[in-house]
């Protein structure tokens, strides 16, 4: 049994949220290829691997010390991507937005289960 955080959401927040955040990756993904932002663009294929990534170690493999260490490099990752957006296409760094608030948010909630589960394990 997990502890969770008491912010957690229900889970049907999640089958809302998700496929907006997917449909505004998939926009930024076509337009940083349309503007040819080659090393923007390869950060972004990172990230989108390490974000399919993170489910399975998580829900699949129970790594959730492995999973928050997905999650930081994620936001990192997205961190860079959302500078670099930010210098040159503002509006695509607005549109990632939402998903780097969105991993902010799941990497706390990840971070609330690896220290609970040190303490209470």
């Amino acid at each position: 049994q997990l502890i969770k955080s008491s912010l957690t959401p229900p889970g049907y927040y999640f089958g809302i949220i998700w496929p907006i955040l997917y449909i505004s990756l998939a926009i930024l993904g076509w337009k940083l290829h349309k503007e040819r932002e080659k090393t923007t663009l390869n950060w972004y294929w990172a990230g989108m691997f390490l974000n399919w990534l993170w489910s399975p170690v998580f829900f699949n493999w129970h790594l959730s010390t492995v999973a928050l260490a997905i999650l930081i490099l994620l936001v990192s990752i997205n961190a860079y991507i959302l500078i670099k957006l930010r210098m040159r296409y503002t509006n695509y760094a607005y549109m990632m937005l939402p998903y780097f608030l969105w991993l902010c948010f799941a990497l706390y909630l990840n971070m609330v289960i690896v220290v609970n589960c040190s303490i209470l394990c």
